[in-house]
Parts: structure tokens; sequence; C-alpha cells
């Protein structure tokens, strides 16, 4: 019996464990996929501030540091927690975005190849 309880608070001890490392604490997303256009994460990931901040949306990578600085979005500086990551899900957690306003916006800023 003593047997079976500590077996089953191991197991919940894992699903606890497994669950509070899931998501990083402060609700970034991170892709897992090794590449974005020609690019691999840990390319984007070396532009992860405000005044140099690329980011992945939809497969497609950005560099959204000059609309950072030029302070136009609408949410204003949240925007900056996407720098350096796969923002994709956050991203599309607001409505807004899903515009044809929105795509012109981003399509200023996408990034090629050549830029890395």
């Amino acid at each position: 019996m003593k047997k079976t309880i500590s077996l089953l608070a191991l197991f919940a001890l894992v699903l606890v464990l497994s669950a509070c490392t899931k998501a990083p604490a402060n609700n970034t997303v991170v892709e897992t996929s090794s590449s974005v256009e020609g690019y691999a994460l840990p390319d984007v990931a070396k532009h992860n501030s405000a005044s140099d901040c690329w980011t992945i949306i939809s497969g497609q990578v950005y560099d959204i540091t000059a609309y950072i600085e030029s302070g136009q979005h609408p949410g204003g500086n949240n925007v900056a927690d996407s720098c350096g990551i796969d923002s994709t899900l956050l991203f599309d957690k607001i409505k807004k975005h899903s515009s044809a306003f929105t795509d012109q916006v981003l399509s200023e800023y996408l990034v090629g190849p050549e830029r890395k």
C-alpha cells in the first residue's frame, strides 16, 4: 500500500513539474522549429531588445525595431515582449491583428535571408 501511494505521489510530482516547465513565466512563446525562412531561431533570438527587435509571426521573420521606436503600436510598448522569439501565438491572441491593415504594416518589416 505504501509503495502504491509513493508511486502516485511521484507521478503527481512529475505532472506538476512538467506543467511548470511548458511555458516561460513571462508568457513568451518559443518556437521549436529549427529554421524559419532561412533563419535558425538562434539568429532571431540575438535580436531580443526593443532597440534591436526581430520576431517570427506565422513562419515569417520581421525586424520590428523601427515600429517599436515609432510608438505607433496601439497596444503601447508591450510589442517589445515579442523580441527574439516566435510570437505567433501571442500575435494571434489579439483579434485586431486579423486585418488587411496589420498585414500591410507587417509587410514593411519583413526580413529577407540576406539580412543575417
